[in-house]
C-alpha cells in the first residue's frame, strides 16, 4: 500500500510497523513524530492514514550551488509554509552553499 504524505508536515518520510501476532500496527512521521496506531491490521491502518484530511502541498523549484561550483536542481513539495521558513529549513539543511529559489 503507498501511504500518502504527512497530514501535518507535508513530508514523505513516512513509517509503518505492524504485529500480525499482536494485530497492532502504527503509521509514524519522522519528520514531525504524528503518528497513527491502533489494534488493526496494517492495510486497514494504512486505508485509515490516506484517508486523513490533508493540507495542500506548495511546489517549491530551487537550485543549491557548492563552494566548487556544483549545482543540483531540486523539485521539493512542502505544506503550506511560508516561504521564509522554506528559506530558512534550506539553509540548515545545506550549510555554505548558495540556495537560489527558482
Amino acid at each position: 500500500m503507498n501511504l500518502l504524505y504527512c497530514p501535518q508536515c507535508g513530508s514523505d518520510d513516512i513509517n509503518l510497523q505492524s504485529s500480525r501476532e499482536l494485530m497492532h500496527s502504527k503509521i509514524t512521521c519522522w519528520e514531525c513524530d504524528f503518528s497513527l496506531k491502533g489494534k488493526i491490521n496494517e492495510d486497514d491502518l494504512s486505508d485509515k492514514w490516506n484517508a486523513l484530511k490533508r493540507k495542500p502541498l506548495t511546489e517549491v523549484s530551487y537550485r543549491v550551488i557548492s563552494n566548487n561550483g556544483n549545482v543540483s536542481s531540486i523539485k521539493k513539495y512542502y505544506s503550506l509554509k511560508s516561504i521564509e521558513k522554506i528559506i530558512k529549513e534550506l539553509k540548515s539543511d545545506y550549510p555554505n552553499h548558495t540556495i537560489e529559489i527558482l
